[in-house]
């Protein structure tokens, strides 16, 4: 996950970056004060796929030179721990002047951008692959060691990770080869520029995309090997290796002996190293231990990592292991092999009877319970060894069919797969078997802040579950990640943070006919659903109905919501786009008169720009409540009309009987009222005492 804190409703809105026009000279103007030419590159900057460019600051003082990061579309940038990085004063790091959102000319998109003052000369690497630079001992002391200590004193009084600390990111302070200054972190995901050298064995065996957050005692690692690496003469066998054959090397070797080589350092120097370099996270020197030793203070004695061997060896395809975390490595590579041993107690028997370890013991007895729920499916061998493998080493990130996940990364790996189009099924198999739940309780006695997590994937396993818009694995990216834009592909060349921006963009498509037959998709609905739910959460069955019309209605008051809730003054281009696919939402009236005169009603809301207007003539209760009536009554005069039409064709069929029931009822009607007048008037000459005759 990232290290910001959670998704606010934005306040303050923005309407869609900048113009698409650069000026004669490749001029960018960001915000009020801030140029970026276009036509000046820095590749002494440039970090594929960031790319830097020449900027300037207009100040009161005048000019200040600057240097503009791109960021790459895929990549996730950490745009809110940009106000907690400019929190850390220290000349050591790149002072961050403003970040946010630009209209960018060369590729016409829009796309995230951090401004730095540019302070930096040369890069200590000119080659940024090339990070065994060979100094000598006193020069990484007198100017590396010396110009960074400090900062990670602040970043521990900030709770801050930075995650890029290499000799692929320090530069000569301008003018001075006596100082050193430590590059950008935040144009990507944490940790998605370090090299696999500078990182722990846990975060070395993740994808670059998807490490995460790390912590403090990650950052101290990372300046130890940046140290390491830069007194060690340069070592082309050591830079060829993978990043798994770097972890393998680290754990047979340790990280301190993979990194130092054959080099020798004074004893201090030394005890520096293997206290930064310590490759358990709790024995690894604290910032308090660093400031001790910089003050001339000792700092207590770490005990060297030890890990438990078996009495024998448990044998995997053919491959022998005394250790856990060795077993633990190969069980990806055959997990059917490793199924196998699980279910004839060679596996139990071992950590038992062999290894001895009851913690461990305990871990595998409870993932084993846990498993039993596991549906033997096509991937139940791949479920069971990801879930046993967390018992064996919880401390390491999760392997499920042959790729390596961190729970607290996952979410940027699967923005990147969303955005390049990749295979994301894998993401769904992680959150709907729970497999980060079962990770994440292997890990309870050792971390302190699970539970946070737990929820959150637990969350996951329910959104999953549900394939209506609003959930599935969109609703994951957007509950896990909290710097993510909107990667819709119906905003594709946006880079929007909230709902106004959403709704400034779609008019901008509007505006120049761009825009799709229906604005929202599963994307922007889970979004906003995670962003603001206040503004779709009432609208989710319209908006998954098959019903056009209801469709077309959910995506109305959606966007009517958001302009009302965001103050949005006027939606001309959105409101004419809607009235264009209003054919279906016409049809529901079924008076002419009343269909014409919402018709008109709408287009009126529409050419001001008014979406709730719309909805509001198209809700109107009392016009449907009306039209619903009069169709009633309607409906119930032709059915009447039919059943007597119905009645007339029937007797027609007999046409020499036709109308003599009729006759004979009229006769008899005749002779009934002529008997009736003869009676009366015979009554009445008897009363009279005279005859009728």
């Amino acid at each position: 996950m990232t290290d910001s804190p959670p998704r606010e409703t934005a306040k303050e809105v923005r309407p869609p970056a900048g113009g698409g026009q650069v000026s004669a000279d490749g001029l960018v103007s960001f915000g009020r004060s801030v140029t970026i030419n276009t036509r000046q590159p820095l590749p002494a900057l440039t970090k594929e796929p960031v790319s830097a460019f020449a900027a300037s600051e207009q100040t009161t003082e005048g000019a200040v030179d600057c240097c503009a990061l791109i960021c790459a579309p895929e990549d996730v940038p950490r745009r809110k721990s940009a106000s907690l990085y400019k929190s850390i004063k220290d000349p050591a790091l790149m002072r961050l002047i403003s970040s946010g959102v630009v209209f960018w000319p060369p590729v016409s998109e829009e796309r995230y951008v951090f401004i730095y003052e540019n302070r930096m000369g040369e890069p200590l690497c000119e080659d940024q692959t090339q990070i065994c630079l060979g100094w000598r001992q006193d020069r990484v002391m007198d100017v590396v060691f010396k110009s960074l200590h400090k900062i990670f004193s602040e970043m521990k009084r900030l709770e801050f990770f930075h995650g890029f600390v290499s000799p692929s990111n320090l530069y000569f302070m301008r003018n001075t080869d006596k100082a050193v200054v430590l590059g950008d972190c935040l144009s990507g995901p944490s940790g998605f520029f370090q090299p696999a050298l500078c990182e722990t064995i846990e975060r070395g065996m993740v994808s670059p995309i998807g490490r995460g957050a790390g912590t403090l005692a990650d950052d101290l690692y990372a300046f130890g090997a940046t140290l390491a690496l830069m007194m060690r003469e340069p070592d082309p066998d050591l830079l060829a290796l993978s990043s798994m054959e770097i972890v393998k090397e680290k754990l047979e070797e340790g990280s301190y002996s993979v990194l130092t080589g054959r080099e020798r350092f004074s004893i201090p120097v030394q005890e520096l190293l293997r206290g930064l370099l310590h490759d358990e996270p709790q024995q690894r020197w604290t910032v308090d231990d660093l400031v001790s030793w910089v003050e001339g203070k000792r700092p207590g004695p770490r005990q060297p990592l030890k890990r438990k061997k078996g009495g024998r060896a448990i044998n995997l395809a053919g491959k022998n292991h005394f250790y856990a975390h060795t077993l633990a490595l190969d069980i990806g590579r055959d997990p059917q092999a490793f199924a196998r041993l699980v279910d004839d107690g060679q596996m139990e028997q071992w950590l038992t009877r062999s290894l001895d370890d009851k913690e461990t013991s305990d871990r595998y007895q409870s993932a084993l319970k846990n498993s039993k729920n596991i549906i033997r499916d096509k991937s139940f061998d791949e479920q069971l060894a990801t879930n046993l493998r967390a018992a064996l080493v919880p401390m390491w990130p999760l392997t499920f069919k042959g790729e390596v996940f961190s729970y607290e990364g996952v979410d940027t790996a699967l923005a990147a797969a969303f955005v390049k189009g990749e295979d994301i099924r894998v993401y769904h198999e992680l959150f709907d078997k729970g497999l980060f739940l079962n990770h994440l309780y292997m890990q309870e006695a050792q971390r302190l802040n699970t539970t946070k997590w737990l929820k959150r994937f637990d969350d996951c396993r329910v959104f999953v579950k549900q394939m209506r818009a609003g959930y599935g694995l969109e609703r994951c990216l957007y509950s896990l990640n909290q710097n993510v834009n909107c990667l819709s592909p119906k905003l594709k060349g946006y880079f929007v943070t909230n709902a106004a921006e959403m709704l400034y963009a779609f008019e901008h498509m509007a505006e120049r006919n761009k825009h799709p037959e229906l604005f929202l998709d599963r994307h922007s609905i889970a979004f906003l659903c995670e962003l603001d739910e206040r503004c779709v959460e009432g609208f989710l069955y319209e908006l998954n109905s098959p019903d056009k019309h209801r469709l077309v209605m959910g995506n109305l008051k959606t966007l009517a919501q958001i302009q009302k809730r965001y103050k949005v003054p006027s939606v001309p281009n959105i409101a004419r786009a809607f009235t264009e696919i209003m054919g279906s939402v016409y049809e529901r009236f079924h008076d002419r008169s009343i269909r014409g005169n919402v018709e008109g009603q709408v287009k009126s809301a529409a050419r001001a720009g008014d979406l709730s207007g719309m909805v509001a003539v198209l809700d109107n209760s009392e016009v449907v409540v009306r039209d619903t009536n009069n169709f009633k009554k309607a409906m119930m005069e032709y059915y009447n009309l039919s059943v007597e039409s119905q009645s007339i064709t029937e007797k027609m069929k007999q046409k020499q009987n036709y109308g003599l029931s009729d006759a004979h009822e009229f006769a008899a009607m005749v002779s009934a009222t002529i008997a009736l007048i003869l009676i009366i008037l015979t009554a009445v000459s008897f009363a009279a005492g005279t005859t009728i005759l």
